[in-house]
């Protein structure tokens, strides 16, 4: 799976915790998700139905990566 990891914006708290705790970027990730809630898999064909149902229902979305 390759994921970018800059492809949202991150909450200030995740910052705060990184810098406060003095945590590694690979730790933050593994434990705090880095505000990723829920990741949905889907076929890449499928990608604009998706995010047009997602737009539909004002459901904040990022598309953050793909399985390689």
């Amino acid at each position: 799976m390759k994921i970018d990891w800059l492809s949202w914006e991150r909450d200030p708290i995740f910052k705060l915790i990184k810098e406060t705790g003095k945590i590694d970027e690979q730790e933050m990730r593994k434990v705090f998700n880095l505000g990723i809630g829920l990741v949905i898999i889907i076929n890449k064909f499928d990608v604009s139905e998706v995010t047009s149902y997602l737009k539909l229902i004002k459901e904040k979305h990022f598309i953050i990566g793909e399985i390689i």
